[in-house]
């Protein structure tokens, strides 16, 4: 198990880990989706995706169709100077209807991710279950050792008592990992498992695309499931820009009351972006705080110190100094998330 209050901030780079897009390619995904074409004054799919053209030509009339086809093809030219899709959409706050074509993009994106990732469930396959070989690599698996170390069967219930994660992506692969590593290794039932899932605290900084449910007669989770019509339209409402996780006060009071309590954190894939980093700031200084583990995979030299300083920041609260000593920091520019835990992970259960 890890040692008590341990809180993990989970970035893209971590599900990038699964196959999931970064930052960049992610951008250039929902461009390309929204990529429609006009004729004449008529809107037409063009290079844009069929479902979600379709899906807007049949929301809210013609005439509104017809002004968001519009407005799609804008956000699609304009995503080319965008440092994220979570940036743009928050510099678009007031604009609820850009907002709407952004969401829209951003479901579809991701549950097609889902889809073709080393995360998804062949159905047609009697075992129903992961490809474990393919997984051996990634950091999910030795999260999951290191979650269960210690943890019989009797014990099961505690498995996730001393965790927490606050997520970045809208994606679940931390879920869906986390289903099936359950079932595969403590052999439970499907329900079992989700029971035990939802004792693990994620909060989900951006909301997540339709949450994370099974099919109780089969037990396939809804991981990489298919989104068109109104199913994609109501996925996309769960999608929360920065402006309105602002709005939500108790989301932020929790998150920042989380970094507050924390006696260890680990960030995996973490990009230290400004939004995300203001959005984690603590109110008040952590004095708990023991140690700090963060993945910097392949960033600049000298950017290391900047990040060091923004790290110090969250948990400092409104004294300007943060974190007493630099060394209480471990942040590895050649480890990925994998390589992170590998090499600490008898510090972070100790």
């Amino acid at each position: 198990m890890f040692r008590p209050n341990t809180l993990l901030v989970v970035g893209a780079g971590a599900s990038y880990d699964a196959g999931l897009p970064l930052g960049e390619d992610l951008i250039k995904s929902i461009a390309s989706s929204l990529r429609f074409s006009q004729i004449e004054n008529v809107y037409h799919v063009g290079k844009g995706n069929g479902e979600i053209y379709q899906t807007i030509s049949n929301y809210g009339g013609a005439v509104k169709a017809t002004a968001l086809a519009k407005l799609c093809t804008e956000v699609s030219r304009s995503l080319v100077d965008a440092d994220s899709i979570d940036s743009y959409l928050n510099d678009f706050a007031k604009d609820e209807d850009r907002r709407f074509c952004g969401k829209i993009a951003i479901a579809h994106t991701i549950a097609n991710a889902e889809s073709n990732s080393l995360l998804k469930i062949d159905k047609r396959h009697i075992s129903n279950s992961l490809d474990w070989e393919a997984l051996s690599g990634k950091w999910y698996p030795k999260f999951f050792r290191i979650l269960k170390a210690g943890i019989g069967r009797d014990k099961i219930e505690q498995i996730f008592d001393n965790v927490r994660i606050i997520c970045f992506n809208y994606d679940r692969c931390i879920e869906q990992y986390l289903y099936y590593a359950l079932r595969n290794y403590y052999q439970i039932s499907p329900q079992e498992s989700v029971d035990l899932l939802k004792k693990l605290k994620i909060i989900h900084t951006y909301g997540i695309i339709g949450g994370f449910s099974i099919d109780p007669n089969t037990g396939f989770s809804n991981y990489g499931c298919h989104l068109q019509g109104i199913e994609l339209i109501e996925r996309a409402k769960t999608v929360k820009t920065v402006y309105e996780n602002v709005e939500d006060i108790h989301k932020l009071e929790d998150i920042k009351s989380e970094i507050f309590r924390a006696e260890q954190a680990i960030f995996l894939g973490f990009g230290f972006l400004d939004l995300n980093v203001e959005m984690l700031k603590s109110r008040s200084q952590n004095r708990n705080l023991k140690a700090v583990y963060a993945t910097g995979y392949k960033i600049p030299g000298p950017v290391e110190g900047v990040i060091r300083n923004q790290i110090s920041s969250i948990f400092s609260g409104d004294k300007s100094e943060g974190l007493s000593d630099f060394g209480n920091i471990i942040l590895r520019r050649d480890c990925t998330s994998r390589m992170l835990l590998d090499e600490y992970s008898l510090l972070m259960t100790n």
